[in-house]
């Protein structure tokens, strides 16, 4: 009788530990899009709860890569609107906006920034780089900015503009001081 006691017993203990192995394993199988802030991880409020509602899906704080999170806090150090994602192929994007600017910033799987992307209007282009375009597109009007940032690049930044006219859209590059059209389309009418 104790002997059989022993055996249930044993094989409980053995269903329940494995029971949490398994709950850990499928967290760290998912390869689907995670969304949660870090700001609002430390005030524990509900928006640092991830976007997909399935109670195994939850991903928490330590989901970042601690590299990624140290460097993001390090480039944007008044930042505490950010919320994170886990992209699919394992890298991290932040993202933010601030002073009617779109950051968003961009990790690989071991947590190291890969580029940086920022998107505004008119207004917020640098004087330079806007007297650069205006002297060559004066007729044309700057409708958003995409300014990009890499490694690769050594930080310096890229800049890719759309502007347009009553006839016609096209998108510039600018880098290292030099000018040139990317795409120039023609609207139907």
């Amino acid at each position: 009788m104790q002997k059989a006691f022993y055996s249930v017993a044993a094989i409980l203990i053995f269903l329940i530990l494995s029971a949490g192995v398994k709950a850990q394993r499928f967290a760290a199988a998912g390869k689907h899009l995670y969304k949660f802030s870090i700001a609002a991880a430390r005030r524990h409020v509900p928006e640092a709860a991830p976007v997909m509602s399935h109670p195994k899906s939850r991903q928490y704080l330590n989901s970042i890569n601690i590299r990624a999170v140290r460097d993001f806090m390090n480039r944007y150090n008044n930042v505490d609107n950010e919320s994170w994602v886990i992209m699919e192929d394992g890298g991290f994007k932040a993202h933010y906006v601030a002073n009617g600017i779109d950051y968003t910033a961009y990790y690989n799987k071991q947590g190291n920034w890969t580029n940086s992307l920022k998107i505004y209007t008119e207004e917020k282009l640098p004087f330079k780089v806007r007297d650069m375009v205006k002297r060559e597109y004066y007729d044309y009007a700057i409708m958003l900015i995409h300014e990009i940032e890499s490694f690769k690049s050594d930080s310096a930044p890229t800049y890719i503009i759309r502007m347009e006219d009553a006839r016609s859209f096209f998108f510039i590059r600018i880098r290292d001081g030099e000018m040139n059209i990317l795409k120039h389309l023609q609207k139907q009418e």
